[in-house]
């Protein structure tokens, strides 16, 4: 028997979707961007799963949108 291969094409909409149900269960909105930073986190392809790998990753300049600061960016002058 052939093997389907699966369809990834809607995989950054199902992720969002997913997303979105976590984060009304948060309830403060000062938690939104940790936790999918965190979940999207999990799923790149790193050795370690700890925070500041992932951090470091998801701070990177092809990570980031332009004229958006990285994760672990201050936005306050210093």
């Amino acid at each position: 028997m052939k093997r389907r291969q699966p369809d990834y094409s809607r995989q950054p909409e199902r992720l969002q979707s997913y997303l979105d149900c976590l984060t009304r269960i948060v309830g403060h909105a000062d938690r939104v961007v940790p936790l999918e930073n965190y979940t999207k986190g999990l799923l790149l392809p790193l050795e370690r799963k700890s925070v500041e790998p992932m951090a470091a990753r998801l701070a990177a300049p092809d990570c980031n949108p332009p004229g958006t600061l990285p994760a672990q960016m201050s936005p306050l002058p210093a």
